[in-house]
């Protein structure tokens, strides 16, 4: 992403509307998940961090970004521990596992956008989750996605192929806010239960890790 582009992301994701909305939708999707009491979540690309507050609700919060402008503002926050990584070769932390991995409008500026996903699935502690948003709708491209370095947009077929194809079978679809869920296990009624979302052009994805 050009790195003004940052710096006026800081500037506005704790206040203006499509932030805050968003967030709020996440924040619901995220609470129906069965996590347990000391969760670890993950963030990759975290950008300047406008999501970890909300993400340090359900857990412990790590997260991972690549930007020299992004990586201290979002350490600045002082929540959870921030460290510098790029997909899908160096993931720091380790060995670590995660309960919960969120790669929040990522995906699409990734040029091995399968082989990210690859690694990252083998980072979830079994059974955990894997939330995705990503741009919709090839027909919706635009200057904007040429602005923010976008590689492709992604239909709810294509998303739904793409989990797929790493292991995790989509047994939720909506195509506004396009949400799906997958699981390498049949679908537990304990799981996550969404509902339609208000009209969006992004998608998210609601993959679940289980026991092979």
């Amino acid at each position: 992403m050009d790195p003004k582009a940052y710096e006026q992301v800081a500037s506005l994701e704790d206040r203006h509307w499509w932030f805050l909305g968003r967030r709020r939708i996440l924040r619901r999707v995220i609470a129906r998940i069965p996590l347990p009491p000391a969760a670890c979540i993950l963030e990759v690309g975290c950008g300047s961090g406008g999501n970890l507050e909300m993400l340090s609700q359900f857990g412990q919060v790590f997260a991972v970004e690549r930007s020299e402008i992004a990586l201290p503002i979002a350490r600045a926050r002082g929540i959870g521990v921030v460290a510098e990584g790029e997909l899908p070769h160096r993931i720091p932390f380790g060995s670590q596992q995660f309960d919960l991995i969120a790669l929040l409008d990522v995906l699409e500026h990734l040029e091995e956008d399968k082989a990210a996903l690859e690694a990252l699935t083998k980072r979830l502690k079994p059974p955990g989750y894997m939330v995705i948003t990503v741009p919709a709708y090839p027909w919706l491209w635009s200057t904007h996605d040429e602005l923010n370095h976008h590689k492709r947009r992604y239909t709810p077929e294509q998303l739904r192929s793409l989990l797929k194809s790493v292991g995790l079978e989509t047994y939720y679809l909506f195509q506004q806010l396009s949400l799906s869920i997958g699981s390498r296990d049949p679908p537990s009624p304990k799981g996550p239960t969404p509902q339609g979302e208000p009209e969006s052009e992004d998608a998210l994805a609601l993959g679940q890790l289980a026991f092979s």
